[in-house]
């Protein structure tokens, strides 16, 4: 997609090679500590569907059109961290194997983790099947609050909130955003459901170098 590959090359400039996260579809449930890897070519980089850094100028960075992106600090300001929360990725565990890399590196309690949820396709636009019910243990005939029955053999699915009952059974405290539909608003986010054919968004974050 020539918009996709547009978004590619102004990371590749804004960022050049500081930069680490996945410019393509990722890798399910694979965390990357971004200074314990070589400065390589950006395309190069191993792609995940999360990234970690503990060190001023490494961005970690994700790219979506539907699905949630995460970006996790610890309260000291020292370490950062994003995910790719598609459904697949986020019933995998996504977003407690990031929180675990962020804890594991800094000594962080989750509680002292804030989270912020960017925009993703809302539950409104978000019809799925009875897989993905069975993929986060929930039984159709009893969907629970963030699967709403739509039709026959069809529920809408709350990815927000999913995540952030998720977050909150790993003990996060502090979550903020998802509140934005990328289907619904045209204006300002690409939408894989909507379009068929996109661009991408650029969720990133990163450790300032100045003191």
């Amino acid at each position: 997609n020539p918009r996709v590959t547009l978004n590619d090359a102004a990371a590749i400039r804004r960022f050049g090679d500081t930069f680490y996260g996945d410019l393509a579809r990722a890798q399910l449930a694979r965390v990357n500590a971004a200074e314990e890897q070589q400065r390589v070519a950006l395309l190069q980089k191993q792609r995940a569907d999360a990234a970690v850094a503990f060190e001023p100028g490494r961005v970690c960075a994700v790219m979506t059109a539907d699905c949630l992106p995460v970006v996790f600090a610890d309260r000291a300001g020292t370490r950062v961290g994003v995910a790719h929360a598609g459904w697949r990725g986020l019933a995998g565990g996504i977003v407690e194997h990031t929180l675990a890399a962020l804890c594991d590196a800094t000594g962080a309690a989750p509680a002292d983790v804030h989270v912020w949820l960017g925009a993703c396709i809302e539950p409104e636009a978000f019809e799925v099947g009875a897989d993905v019910l069975v993929g986060f243990g929930v039984d159709p005939v009893r969907p629970g609050p963030h699967f709403r029955p739509s039709k026959p053999e069809k529920w809408l699915a709350d990815l927000p909130g999913l995540a952030r009952d998720r977050l909150a059974v790993a003990g996060v405290r502090h979550v903020a955003g998802g509140t934005w539909c990328t289907v619904a608003d045209a204006s300002r986010f690409f939408s894989f459901r909507r379009d068929r054919v996109t661009g991408r968004m650029f969720a990133a974050v990163w450790l300032d170098r100045r003191g």
